[in-house]
């Protein structure tokens, strides 16, 4: 059977890690068991986007809102990406006009759970789950966060830890010399913590190697 995926994010030709991670998860999904198609998240509308671009959601945009959730209404399941900044209305809180009309399940996945939200924040994240038929987080910090902090139904939410590419062999990292390898995922810029990491590496001159 094909499930109809329908997906909300930013989305390339969007350099962020929000339109990376959706043009990662849909191409996986698609080649495993879905048909994919894009909502995608814009300040206002954009030219021509990639085929699998149904729809662009414009923040402050009530008709485009409206085509967005008729288009995810056409599949069989809405994935759903929330950060804050990425969706129009204070705090994002358009997003709660998006999943209050789709009639099929809902999946959203929390990229960011504040540990300290304002008023508006907690009541967002807290609709946004009452709304949601299933809700995930990323790590263990974020769930444990969410329960301790939100007025959640815990019950719908599942840590799936963020990932990466699956590795197959023809595609092997070749810059292998046998010395241990640091990674990481996403853009790089300020406020990502990368300094940290290399001050910590730094200060690690009693390993060998």
């Amino acid at each position: 059977m094909t499930l109809r995926f329908g997906f909300v994010s930013t989305y390339p030709p969007t350099l962020c890690g929000l339109a990376t991670f959706t043009a990662s998860l849909r191409a996986e999904l698609d080649n495993a068991t879905g048909l994919g198609r894009v909502i995608r998240l814009v300040d206002s509308a954009q030219p021509a986007a990639p085929a699998e671009v149904a729809a662009q959601l414009v923040a402050g945009d009530s008709a485009s809102l409206a085509r967005a959730a008729a288009q995810l209404n056409d599949g069989d399941i809405a994935i759903v990406q929330h950060e804050y900044g990425v969706y129009g209305g204070p705090d994002g809180d358009e997003v709660l006009r998006l999943l209050a009309a789709l009639r099929v399940p809902s999946v959203v996945v929390l990229h960011t759970v504040l540990a300290e939200p304002s008023a508006h924040q907690r009541s967002v994240l807290e609709d946004l789950v009452a709304l949601a038929d299933a809700v995930v987080t990323m790590t263990g910090a974020a769930h444990d966060r969410l329960a301790a902090g939100y007025a959640v139904d815990m019950a719908k939410v599942s840590v799936i830890p963020h990932g990466a590419h699956v590795l197959r062999p023809t595609h092997l990292p070749s810059f292998r010399t046998g010395r241990p390898t640091v990674l990481t995922w996403g853009l790089i810029g300020p406020g990502k913590g990368i300094e940290w990491g290399i001050d910590a590496m730094a200060a690690l001159t009693d390993l060998d190697p």
